[in-house]
Parts: C-alpha cells; sequence; structure tokens
C-alpha cells in the first residue's frame, strides 16, 4: 500500500528504513544499557563485544556464547524478523517492476507462493541430505526470505483482496480463534507431534498460517473503534514488540520469574515504548497516517 501510494524507490526505502531502524537501536541500546545496570559479566574482551555490538546493529541475530547467560539466552530474540521485514521493502520496487502487481494481483502473488515455498521444501531437504541440518548456514537459510516470503504473500494477498476479506473476518474474531485452536489441537490429539508453527519442514504449518492469518486480520477488524477511543492513533504495537525482551531479560536476570515480575515487566514494558515511541515521532509518515485513516473508514 505504502508503495503504491508512492513509488518513488528511493523515497520508499528511506522511508521503511526510518520507520524500522530507530525504534530497533533504540531496544538494541536500551538492551546492552540493562545488561550492565543488572551486573552481568560478559567475560570478553572490550574489543570483541563492540565488534559485535556494531555488527548487531545492522544485522541482529546472532548472539555469542558469552551472552548466554543473561536472561532468556538472547539478547533481544525478537529482532531476528527484521532483516527479513527490509529484505521484502527491498524486493518491493524490483516485484513490481518485474511483475507490475497492479494488474492481475492475485495470481502473480500465488505463483509467487508456491516458487517460494517449493524452493523452501527443495532447500530444506537438501541440507537434511547432506547432514548440515543446525550448521551456521542452515540458520542463516531458516533465518532468510526463501523461508518467511510465503507469509509475506498472505499479507500482500489480503491487501490486494481487501474489500472481500473485511467482510469475511469484520468482528468474527471469536470464530476465527476457535476454528484456529480447533485445527491445532486436532492435529495434535491425533498424534502429528510436528504440527507447531516454527516446524519448517511439516506440511501442517501451512493450514495453521492461513487460519492462525485469518485469526489475525480478524482480532484487527473486530471492535477497530476501541483501539482508536482509547489510544487516538497511538500505535505502539511495533515499539512494544522491539522493547519487550530487553525488559524481560532484565526482569528476568535481577528478580526472576513469577507472576508479579510478570505484571512488573508489562507495565515496564509499556513505559518504555511510550518513551521510544516519543523519540521515534519524528519518523512517522504522512503515508501511515493515510493507512489508519483507509483502514478506519473501511471498518465504519
Amino acid at each position: 500500500m505504502s508503495f503504491e501510494h508512492n513509488s518513488k524507490t528511493k523515497e520508499f526505502l528511506f522511508n521503511r528504513l526510518l520507520k524500522i531502524i530507530p525504534g530497533m537501536w533504540f531496544s538494541i541500546i536500551l538492551g546492552v544499557l540493562l545488561m550492565f545496570l543488572a551486573g552481568y559479566d560478559i567475560h570478553a574482551s572490550f574489543k570483541s563485544f563492540i565488534i559485535w555490538l556494531t555488527s548487531y546493529l545492522i544485522y541482529p541475530l546472532y548472539t555469542p556464547e558469552y551472552l548466554r547467560g543473561y536472561g532468556v539466552g538472547a539478547m533481544n530474540g525478537s529482532l531476528w524478523v527484521i532483516p527479513i521485514q527490509l529484505t521484502f521493502y527491498l524486493m518491493i520496487p524490483f516485484l513490481y517492476n518485474f511483475f507490475n502487481f497492479r494488474k492481475n494481483a492475485n495470481l502473480k502473488i500465488i505463483t509467487l507462493f508456491i516458487f517460494f515455498v517449493a524452493t523452501k521444501f527443495v532447500i530444506e531437504y537438501a541440507f537434511q541430505r547432506m547432514g548440515l541440518a543446525g550448521t551456521p548456514a542452515h540458520k542463516v537459510f531458516t533465518s532468510s526470505i526463501f523461508v518467511h516470503f510465503p507469509m509475506l504473500c498472505i499479507g500482500m494477498i489480503a491487501y490486494k483482496n481487501f474489500d472481500i476479506l473485511i467482510k469475511i473476518v469484520k468482528n468474527r474474531f471469536l470464530i476465527f480463534l476457535a476454528i484456529h485452536l480447533g485445527l491445532y489441537y486436532t492435529f495434535y490429539g491425533i498424534g502429528m507431534e510436528y504440527s507447531c508453527l516454527d516446524t519448517s519442514n511439516s506440511w501442517t504449518k501451512w493450514p495453521l498460517i492461513a487460519t492462525l492469518s485469518l485469526c489475525i486480520f480478524s482480532g484487527a477488524y473486530t471492535l477497530p473503534n476501541l483501539s482508536y477511543k482509547i489510544l487516538r492513533r497511538y500505535d505502539l504495537s511495533y515499539h512494544l514488540y522491539v522493547n519487550h525482551m530487553p525488559v524481560g531479560n532484565f526482569i528476568l536476570f535481577t528478580l526472576g520469574i513469577g507472576f508479579f515480575n510478570a505484571i512488573l515487566s508489562t507495565i515496564i514494558v509499556v513505559f518504555v515504548s511510550i518513551l521510544s515511541k516519543k523519540i521515534h515521532n519524528r519518523s512517522f509518515h504522512k503515508d501511515e497516517k493515510e493507512r489508519i485513516e483507509k483502514m478506519l473508514v473501511y471498518c465504519s
């Protein structure tokens, strides 16, 4: 939607970077500061730590062994999706120029979906056959666009068919939640232990992703004006996502687990996310405001 509103590639990519990078850097720096505040001993040289931190600011995927003893064992494991997001943004201008999604979009997107799913299974099979599963190369592959592009295709299909989608999912969140959970526990009940969403080599992943996607879309458009009345378009979702783990790691390392600590962590995450949002507000662009306004009109 953003690219169709502004097809100038440089402006589109620059706006995407401004939307993603500041919040990501804030969460990484916050995580490092909280780690030192917690008194964690990294058992590494200052030089090696700075090299890791610099690389993490660019590609937040790898956590060295000397940081595995802090929190859950990952500095900010939720950031793994950001390189995939940025890769997708880089692909959008190319895909539009090559496929012209303004015409016959559904057929083209479904073709891409099938291509990437097939490619993923072939490469995954090759890793298994060569005994390379679990190697660094395999880990890079599992966090690449080849594995996750099909899920992005679902979002593209949803946007291109939004008029139809909104009629199906609007105000039906509980129904789609029941369908998704029913399907999952059906797979589980008949002994299909590989039915979980993070199992990359199971066919059951895709019907679960499809029903989960419908559940998420329905959740977004069930009582949508309630969110507007409470937050007044103050969207904290991205900042909650990138900041929850640094705070959670700090609470886990210093105070441990428990119901009270979970509540405390949640409250702190909200306040930290509001702070992050205020710092980030300068990069909140007109196209994002137009997107929210368009969605509210559809929901009305």
